[in-house]
């Protein structure tokens, strides 16, 4: 079994409303990460959707101190969407060593896209040094 793969499966199941084998996957992800590695960032993903936003905090910062490679999409991963309006997240993305104010200029608003280029981008239109 995948943990990562799995922890996707009990987000998904979070996201259903399948708060109890959404909670088993993650008692499962964290339990595998005690010998296949560190997973508690996946666990936080799965509780924070689950609502229980104070045991997400505290994965998210079990996996800083885990020093996961997942750090660094915290500012990008839709996943997290539900704890961006906490206050706490602001700090917490600090204590990565990040800016807050990069996740307003990284992301679209909620339920919006990136706006499409207006013109058709070709390599004759870029300009480079001589």
């Amino acid at each position: 079994d995948n943990p990562v793969m799995k922890a996707w499966y009990g987000h998904a199941l979070a996201l259903a409303g399948e708060r109890e084998q959404a909670l088993r996957i993650a008692r499962e992800v964290l339990a595998l990460g005690e010998t296949r590695g560190h997973f508690a960032y996946e666990a936080a993903l799965i509780h924070t959707v689950l609502g229980d936003v104070d045991i997400g905090f505290e994965l998210l910062h079990k996996a800083r101190l885990q020093r996961s490679g997942y750090m660094s999409y915290i500012l990008v991963d839709p996943r997290l969407d539900v704890l961006r309006g906490d206050p706490r997240f602001d700090g917490f993305v600090r204590s990565v060593g990040l800016q807050p104010a990069h996740a307003t200029l990284l992301m679209p608003q909620r339920g919006k896209r990136f706006p499409r280029p207006t013109t058709p981008v070709s390599a004759e239109s870029f300009s480079f040094p001589e």
